[in-house]
C-alpha cells in the first residue's frame, strides 16, 4: 500500500498525492501540527465523561425525561448565548457524541505522528 498524504492544490481542491512526490514547506508542516493539536486538546473535552451535578440530577432528569434530553442541551445553551449578549461565543454547546470525538481523536493523533516524522525526516 502507497502512503498517500492530503494536500491542497493550486486552485484550492483537496488532492491526495504518494508522499516523497512532493516537497511540503517546514511552516505549513509545523502550521498543520500546531492546528492538529489545537484540535486534539478542543476534542479531549468533548471525549471524557461529565459527572451530573447531585443537587439538580433529580430535577433535571425529570426535564430532561419531559422534553428531551437534546432539547434541553440546546435549550440551556441558547439562554447562555442571550445572557452573554453581545460576548457570544463562550457558550457551551452541545458537540459531536462522545464515541464519534474519540475515533476523530484517533485519526487525528496518527495524522499528527506522520507528519512530525515527514517534518524530522525534512
Amino acid at each position: 500500500m502507497r502512503k498517500i498524504i492530503i494536500a491542497a492544490s493550486s486552485d484550492h481542491k483537496i488532492v491526495k498525492v504518494p508522499v516523497g512526490s512532493v516537497a511540503i514547506p517546514r511552516a505549513d508542516l509545523d502550521a498543520a501540527i500546531e492546528a492538529l493539536t489545537d484540535t486534539v486538546w478542543t476534542l479531549q473535552s468533548a471525549s471524557n465523561v461529565p459527572l451530573a451535578d447531585p443537587y439538580i440530577l433529580a430535577e433535571l432528569t425529570n426535564l430532561c425525561e419531559r422534553v428531551g434530553y437534546g432539547n434541553v442541551m440546546a435549550s440551556a445553551s441558547a439562554l447562555w448565548r442571550h445572557k452573554l449578549g453581545t460576548s457570544a461565543g463562550g457558550e457551551f454547546v452541545s458537540g459531536p457524541c462522545r464515541s464519534t470525538a474519540q475515533n476523530n481523536l484517533r485519526v487525528i493523533e496518527a495524522a499528527l505522528t506522520n507528519l512530525k516524522g515527514h517534518r524530522d525526516a525534512s
